[in-house]
């Protein structure tokens, strides 16, 4: 019987203090756990990496009534956010599989046991899952401030947010443990099964991977107004001006691509640069942007006492780290690979 599922646990503590009739200050903390439970099809070393994600969140808040039409609110907050799978065989010692293996592991990053990849008719999917290996933590520093000034029947509000983002991954690799390839030969029956009962891989790899530390500065600032017309009508209007800055890694252990740059060794258009290099002087692997102004505008109407209508348009920048390839642990200069036929 196959078993599936989770164990996670989660707990929240908060604290408020009135430190005077103007202001209030509050501390929260979270905590949340999870470990989920690998699938065992075979019964054996061959069951599915141990996957394990925990998070924690702190956050201290000061919120000053300046006057009765004011008020100042400050947020500092920190989080962070740990996943990894770990291969049941993670620093299991190689040295019984024989041939280089005794050697080969010393070079290895990570350890465990090598996997078969059965493919063709039948796929032996099962075989996937011990091959699964990645780690990474993500660490947020968040400082963000609002006044809110009522005026009339305008609700003004200006605030912002710095936030840096630090992370540590090794990337995710399928061939840390190395891994050998069975396909369905000629002069084997030509069923993918059969060659990996005899024994004969296609092929076989293995790639090792280091460390990369990234981390990205973060600005927002922004102007909005809700402006209640009447009673029916309801106007609230604003803009942000968006800094989400670039990502760069700690030690230059990243690469841009340059495509109108000649290959220094082939000649060819296009070439690949180290930041900080003489090719790319910048540590930034893609282009800082300061012209980035997000207007929204929104309304709500009263129809009648039990109707209201509302809609609303925006403008929206996505950060830099959610552009596939940008991290610094997708750089090929942080991985290397080798495989056999």
């Amino acid at each position: 019987m196959i078993q599936a599922g989770n164990n996670a646990d989660q707990y929240t503590g908060r604290v408020d203090y009135n430190l005077s009739d103007k202001q209030r200050l509050f501390a929260r903390y979270t905590n949340w756990g999870q470990v989920d439970i690998p699938y065992n099809q075979l019964g054996n070393f061959t069951k599915n990496s141990f996957s394990h994600n925990r998070s924690q969140q702190a956050v201290l808040g000061d919120t000053y009534t300046l006057n009765q039409t004011s008020i100042l609110d400050v947020r500092l907050a920190f989080a962070r956010q740990f996943t990894d799978n770990q291969p049941f065989t993670l620093n299991q010692d190689l040295s019984p599989l024989g041939g280089a293996w005794p050697t080969l592991q010393n070079q290895m990053n990570p350890k465990y046991m090598p996997g078969p990849h059965v493919l063709g008719p039948g796929n032996l999917y099962p075989f996937f899952g011990m091959n699964v290996a990645s780690w990474a933590y993500l660490n947020s520093y968040d400082l963000g401030f609002s006044l809110t000034k009522i005026k009339g029947n305008h609700s003004l509000k200006v605030g912002g947010e710095v936030r840096l983002s630090d992370s540590n991954a090794p990337g995710f690799t399928l061939q840390g443990g190395g891994f050998f390839l069975f396909l369905p030969m000629p002069w084997l029956s030509g069923n993918n099964f059969a060659s990996f009962l005899f024994g004969v891989p296609f092929q076989g790899a293995v790639t090792k991977v280091q460390p990369s530390s990234s981390y990205n500065w973060y600005q927002g600032y922004y102007a909005s107004d809700v402006w209640q017309i009447n009673r029916k009508l309801t106007l609230n209007y604003g803009v942000r001006w968006e800094l989400p800055g670039s990502v760069a890694e700690r030690h230059n252990n990243a690469t841009v691509l340059l495509p109108n740059t000649p290959d220094p060794n082939t000649g060819g258009k296009g070439s690949m640069a180290l930041v900080n290099s003489s090719l790319y002087p910048s540590r930034d692997v893609t282009d800082v942007k300061y012209n980035l102004f997000a207007p929204r505008v929104g309304f709500a109407y009263r129809i009648n006492d039990a109707t209201v209508v509302r809609g609303g348009y925006g403008i929206t920048y996505l950060p830099p780290d959610m552009v596939a390839g940008v991290m610094s642990n997708s750089s090929p200069v942080n991985s290397m690979s080798a495989s056999q036929a």
